[in-house]
């Protein structure tokens, strides 16, 4: 179960606000795949300037932008969409890449569990 929250403990979610970079070097260093859960942030952060100016640098959409962060990252995505036109475009990321130096401007964007959308809601 997930709430949305400003959480500061874990979620399994990953992008540029949350990047967990701990979990995610063991899981490199470990040869374990990582899937990065929430990668568009729910679309909290559309609106975010870097993410905006990026995806027209790039004439993509914020969502591609985000995919096309994870898959570099080598991360595997997992967006969500009912939508097939959306579905379309989040399949379109695999002809371009984000630079190194955009790539340091969404790694910037990392908030650790604070860049959280959600918490982890223990059952007990």
């Amino acid at each position: 179960m997930w709430r949305n929250v400003g959480a500061n403990r874990r979620c399994p979610q990953l992008h540029p606000w949350c990047q967990q970079r701990e979990i995610v070097e063991y899981c490199q260093n470990n040869k374990i795949v990582v899937e990065a859960y929430c990668p568009l942030v729910r679309n909290y952060k559309a609106h975010d300037p870097t993410l905006v100016e990026l995806a027209k640098k790039y004439s993509k959409t914020t969502a591609q932008i985000l995919i096309r962060y994870c898959l570099q990252k080598g991360w595997v995505p997992l967006p969500k969409s009912d939508n097939p036109e959306r579905i379309a475009q989040n399949a379109d990321v695999f002809d371009w890449d984000v630079s190194d130096e955009d790539m340091a401007a969404l790694d910037g964007l990392d908030q650790g569990s604070d860049g959280a959308i959600c918490e982890a809601v223990v059952n007990n």
